[in-house]
């Protein structure tokens, strides 16, 4: 039977009074959960601590948080990958709409959704949802949340921080954003679309055959307005007569190595994070 852990993660560091918020860069590490399943940018710097929850039942779901634990602010990152039952299946674009808007209607006094985007990580696209909502006990407080859905899997990366010191945290919150990695998502990147073979094109003559002669009761010639036939040979002096020949003769080179010579796709390539 599963059960619900808390570790607090080996990076926590302590806290310190004097440490502000961060107008500049702050180094972050690549931390990965007991699970394996997640791995986080974890800021190295002092005032944070870092935490991990996961469950295996009713569903499997981790989650890593790092939070500001300095008199005075309120800040937190958080990076979580959870199942739904089957039933319960959402698009990004659904969850974003339904179920996360839902959730800020019981989280908070009130909330507003300032704006939305499309967003991409590990090759997977979503939705970025920007939110200002009011707390009852933390006051005026702002949203970043990033949503992805790959079947009953959900990926969530968000920021969230007292309003007027979220923009103070905006190299942290890009860090955590791009940083972050999702074992389930791994590979999606790691290799680009392997190229097709090209089908061999039909050779191209130096110099144009000498017409065939005539077969018996057939005219020399074409009909005036009448396609030329795909036997005869391609004159140099009717383009329409030559493409016509090559196309059919490329065609059928194309049949014949589309099936010995073309290697199999290999994984999309994905865009950043």
């Amino acid at each position: 039977m599963g059960m619900s852990k808390h570790r607090a993660l080996g990076i926590a560091f302590a806290v310190a009074a004097s440490a502000g918020p961060a107008s500049a860069g702050v180094p972050l590490t690549a931390v990965t959960s007991n699970d394996g399943l997640v791995t986080i940018a974890a800021p190295q710097t002092p005032g944070w601590e870092c935490v991990e929850h996961t469950s295996a039942t009713p569903y499997p779901s981790s989650l890593m948080r790092c939070r500001r634990k300095v008199a005075g602010e309120f800040f937190l990152l958080t990076a979580r990958q959870y199942q739904v039952p089957p039933q319960e299946q959402k698009t990004a674009e659904q969850l974003a709409s339904q179920v996360f808007s839902q959730d800020y209607k019981t989280f908070y006094a009130s909330y507003k959704i300032t704006g939305t985007a499309p967003v991409t990580h590990q090759g997977l696209s979503g939705v970025e949802l920007q939110v200002d909502a009011i707390h009852a006990v933390k006051g005026e407080l702002r949203k970043v949340e990033q949503v992805f859905a790959q079947g009953r899997s959900v990926f969530v990366l968000s920021a969230e921080g007292a309003r007027v010191q979220f923009g103070s945290w905006k190299v942290v919150i890009d860090g955590w954003m791009a940083g972050a990695r999702f074992k389930a998502l791994a590979g999606k990147t790691d290799e680009p679309q392997a190229p097709r073979a090209p089908a061999a094109p039909a050779p191209a003559s130096s110099s144009p055959s000498p017409p065939a002669p005539p077969s018996p009761g057939s005219s020399s010639s074409p009909a005036p307005g009448s396609p030329s036939s795909s036997s005869s040979p391609a004159s140099s002096s009717s383009p329409a007569s030559a493409s016509a020949s090559s196309s059919s003769s490329a065609s059928a080179s194309s049949s014949s190595s589309a099936s010995s010579s073309a290697g199999p796709a290999g994984a999309s390539p994905g865009p950043r994070s």
